[in-house]
């Protein structure tokens, strides 16, 4: 288990977009990434969030690699 914390306040009155991504290959054969338990705390202001779904998948990559 990873704990990660991000120091936002440079960006403070400004809108932030807070996205993960994971980039994989066939060839690593691994399950892929998992984002659990994320919290989000503010030290001042009124948070808002707003939630977008989740891009769609990008194609297979057809060509042979070996």
């Amino acid at each position: 288990m990873t704990n990660r914390a991000f120091d936002l306040s440079p960006y403070a009155g400004r809108r932030v977009e807070i996205s993960i991504g994971y980039v994989t290959d066939p060839a690593t054969g691994e399950v892929g990434a998992f984002v659990d338990d994320t919290r989000i705390t503010t030290t001042g202001g009124t948070p808002g969030a707003v939630r977008r779904p989740a891009p769609r998948r990008v194609p297979r990559n057809p060509g042979r690699f070996d």
